[in-house]
């Protein structure tokens, strides 16, 4: 260097990214006043060792940082304990393959960062470090961590993320001050120290991606960080014991032979006049170890798999969901992302004449063409089913099971070898495109005969193994002994209410459920809402302990998740009930619903409320105030069964071409039935922000697919539509000005206020639509930042509303606050662009750029210009020019963007 380095008015000698190596910053700090530096910044260099001469200098008293990353030193000299004055030192990125033990001669430091080097063990020294406030030791290859480092009682964040670590060391009364705990993408990583349960400032612990990871289970740590608090604190207080349940679900279109799967795989003989499921039917499975030793394939694969010790048996619970088109509707309530699913489909070529096996790319009934040969899988009965699964559980396993692979009902011959042969090859190219078009889901495909059992031994030891290696959830799960305990009474006394001899309702309310099951439960409601996430029992109300002034009819637990099942048949399902709501509109009055509950035993009193209240739990229905006639008989709104067919709702004087916003969006697989339309429909109304708008008869303007709401204060008008095009379900969201306020022409500015307020009000629907989305269909959306245009992002999409061309339109995430549409949408296929609105093109610069990514919130954006909802703020900054351009702005408004 020509002159000394400078140390600024801090005491920071910034020496960054310079190319430096060792004798070249030997000659830097030869210059430097070292009695005025305190900070020292050396990362993005060349050094690949700290010569004697650097160390003296990185002894001098007043010291207090020190940035090595980014350099390639691969050893840390022992000298470097005597830096005692030292209260941050940060090592990231280099190529350090161990810590010397002089380290812990560190008792100033405050913060260490040795993230992203070769560091399989750390010193045990380092615990004498105990003003240490902030570790990082993410992307090395550690396995444990020191004992010592209960002795850190300053910690208040520990970042450990891309590591090998299997546990952490008991930290029970020493971590108090911890507040951060940084642990994802652990694959090895089994179970946290109770110690951490009783760490009273921790408010956050990251866990995902740990596979292994049993204490506490996935179930406990998708509640947060105070559920995993509490569950750890019952750890230390009871004990643990080991629980291996699981759960598999049988989906598919009726008579397609799932009732009979069920049965091969537990062994029982197959039964020719089995009767269709109606509803919902559960069995259980308990399986030793010696039966799953025979029931496990054979060829070695199973050989390292955990199995349960003595007096443990897997419990597997199968439920079988009705094929029947009109319990589509209810299935959503029983989906989990805790399951193995099962999917069914019929390969012979001559079905029943009475079974509804698949719909075509329209939502239609479909039937093969007799004698048709098989060789392919048919994906027209399995993407309303994949569809569904994927919205509510992205990840799932999926057996895709071809049944009746050698003979059918008439014991007819179905499929040849030759069939066979090529429906099983694995390159087979429709299972190839499923698994390309689902791609979160893993997809596994089999052929049998429950008849002949041709094929069930291979299901059955693959659907074993999946389950053991943890496929849905990790086995075994450890949980308090209480709460084990509870989950048993539970079942027993289910089974007692439900016996022939007694008939009582597997139904309780909340101080019941106490007194008579839980008295000995201290943590009940985290018990609860753990098996509630399993399926074991069912809770609806609060699962906090200071919400106990609910009312008795709003907090309640049902012991037998198949009663649930025949109670919603009673109302949704049953043919002449639901007829009923859809001529009423679409609603009901809680004395209809009372009399179609009454051979459940829910007619009156608490049990009605309890009944009514679940129905809104569910989000099937809607306490509707509008529809109560003023008599004390409240009304229900169910958004499922609106009247269908008809002209549309929807005319030109509604919705015309201009002083109107739309965007739309899609779902590919043809999946109208997952229940998005109703759910989004609900959750509009819910928070009264929308309200149906009534046509000259006073009723609403809705029906199955499509609604027109308006808003609260009147304003605007928003239209919501639901179609099926091609095999993909569209839904239109469609925004119009009811009260306009008179622009003049010339007027730039007030066009520009005009047009950014229609604008919100499409803002505003999408938001809200895709806050729904996001918390009812976890499948639909990919992660932040993810494009929705690429195949396996997600199932949902936006297209263009003029071309319905996907090209050009990208789903990002940004950060900062919402702005209003483009006035025009565009695309790659129409070439329809932004006009030049200030003078310089910037804005249109501006949107077209990717948005800043960021994890804080989901924001869409279309790229090209769609819509711009999530406003950077140099988009900001374009707005202000346009809003303070002089009169003589040259754009013409109406072919501007609304800004």
């Amino acid at each position: 260097m020509a002159t000394s380095p400078r140390v600024d008015a801090d005491g920071a000698l910034l020496l960054s990214k310079q190319g430096l190596g060792t004798s070249d910053l030997e000659q830097i700090l030869a210059k430097v006043d070292a009695d005025k530096v305190r900070n020292l910044t050396l990362d993005g260099n060349c050094l690949d060792t700290l010569s004697p001469k650097i160390l003296s200098f990185l002894q001098l008293p007043l010291l207090r940082a020190l940035w090595l990353d980014g350099n390639k030193l691969q050893e840390l000299p022992k000298e470097i304990g005597r830096c005692a004055f030292l209260e941050r030192l940060h090592l990231a990125d280099n190529q350090l393959t161990s810590l010397p033990e002089e380290v812990g001669e560190l008792r100033s430091l405050k913060a260490l960062n040795v993230s992203r080097n070769k560091l399989s063990a750390l010193p045990s020294q380092l615990g004498r470090c105990t003003l240490l406030e902030s570790l990082w030791l993410a992307g090395n290859p550690l396995t444990e961590l020191p004992d010592s480092f209960r002795t850190l009682s300053s910690l208040k964040m520990l970042w450990a993320t891309d590591t090998q670590l299997e546990c952490l060391p008991d930290c029970t009364g020493s971590w108090m001050m911890l507040e951060q705990l940084q642990l994802m993408n652990n694959p090895c990583l089994k179970e946290l120290p109770s110690g951490l349960g009783f760490c009273s400032a921790l408010k956050k612990v990251f866990l995902r991606n740990t596979p292994k990871l049993r204490v506490p289970p996935a179930e406990i740590v998708s509640q947060g960080v105070g559920a995993i608090k509490s569950f750890l604190q019952q750890r230390a207080e009871q004990g643990l014991a080991r629980c291996w349940c699981a759960r598999w679900i049988f989906a598919g279109f009726e008579r397609v032979g799932k009732t009979s799967l069920s049965r091969a795989l537990r062994g029982l003989p197959f039964n020719a006049s089995e009767q269709s499921t109606d509803g919902l039917g559960v069995e259980n499975l308990n399986m030793d170890a010696a039966q799953l030793t025979k029931w496990l394939p054979q060829d070695g694969s199973a050989n390292d798999l955990e199995l349960p010790g003595d007096e443990e048996t897997l419990q597997a619970s199968m439920w079988d969901l009705a094929g029947q088109s009109v319990y589509y509707l209810t299935h959503e309530v029983f989906l989990s992302s805790h399951a193995v699913y099962l999917l069914p489909w019929r390969c012979d070529r001559t079905p029943p004449e009475d079974a509804h096996i698949g719909t075509d790319d329209h939502g239609k009934s479909w039937r093969p063409r007799e004698g048709e040969e098989r060789k392919h899988v048919d994906s027209n009965q399995l993407d309303h089913w994949l569809s569904c699964i994927r919205v509510r559980s992205p990840n799932a396993a999926v057996l895709v099971v071809g049944t009746h692979a050698e003979t059918d009902e008439r014991g007819n011959k179905t499929l040849n070898e030759e069939e066979r042969n090529a429906l099983q090859d694995p390159k087979e190219p429709i299972a190839l495109s499923l698994r390309e078009r689902y791609p979160g889901l893993r997809l596994h495909f089999f052929l049998v005969d429950s008849e002949t059992t041709y094929g069930v031994d291979n299901v059955r030891g693959d659907l074993l193994k999946m389950t053991l290696q943890g496929t849905a959830q990790p086995l075994p799960m450890v949980v308090p002994k209480d709460w084990f305990s509870l989950q048993e009474r539970c079942a027993k006394e289910a089974l007692r209410r439900v016996s022939t001899e007694v008939k009582e309702l597997p139904l309780l309310t909340w101080n019941e459920f106490q007194q008579e099951l839980a008295s000995d439960c201290p943590k009940v409601r985290d018990a609860v809402k753990f098996w509630h996430l399993l399926g074991d029992i069912l809770h609806f109300g609060s699962s906090e302990e200071k919400d106990a002034q609910l009312q008795d009819w709003e907090d309640f637990v049902i012991l037998r998740p198949q009663w649930l099942a025949d109670v919603l048949r009673c109302v949704v399902t049953q043919t002449g009930a639901t007829d009923d709501i859809r001529n009423r509109g679409g609603t009901a009055k809680a004395s209809w619903l009372a009399t179609a509950l009454k051979p459940m035993g829910l007619s009156e009193g608490a049990n009605l409320r309890c009944a009514l209240r679940l129905f809104e739990r569910l989000e099937l229905a809607l306490r509707w105030t509008e529809g109560d006639s003023g008599d004390g008989d409240d009304c229900y709104f169910f958004p499922g069964l609106l009247p269908q067919g008809g002209n549309r709702l929807s005319s030109e004087a509604d919705m015309g071409a201009t002083n109107r916003r739309e965007v739309v969006l899609e779902m590919p697989g043809g999946s109208r039935s997952v229940g998005l339309f109703p759910r989004l429909l609900l959750g509009a109304l819910r928070d009264g922000k929308l309200v149906p708008q009534k046509d000259e008869a006073g009723k609403p303007r809705w029906r199955a697919g499509e609604a027109m709401l308006i808003t609260a204060d009147g304003e605007v008008l928003v239209e919501i539509l639901e179609e099926e095009v091609r095999a993909a379900t569209v839904l239109r969201f469609a925004v119009r000005s009811v009260k306009l306020t008179p622009v003049s022409a010339g007027d730039p500015k007030a066009q520009l206020r005009e047009g950014r307020r229609r604008d919100d009000a499409l803002r505003n629907a999408i938001v809200e639509a895709l806050a729904i989305i996001t918390s009812s269909f976890p499948g639909l959306l990919p992660a932040s930042g993810d494009d929705l245009t690429q195949v396996g992002a997600g199932l949902l999409r936006l297209i263009c509303p003029l071309c319905s061309s996907r090209s050009g339109l990208t789903l990002t995430a940004a950060e900062d606050s919402f702005c209003g549409l483009a006035e025009r949408p565009i695309c790659s296929a129409c070439h329809q662009g932004i006009e030049d609105i200030d003078g310089d093109a910037g804005l249109q610069r501006l949107l077209g750029q990717p948005v800043p990514f960021s994890e804080k919130s989901f924001r869409p954006i279309l790229r090209g210009t769609v819509i711009s909802i999530g406003l950077v703020p140099q988009v900001k900054a374009a707005v202000k020019r346009i809003e303070g351009t002089a009169e003589g702005t040259t754009a013409a408004a109406e072919d501007c963007p609304a800004w």
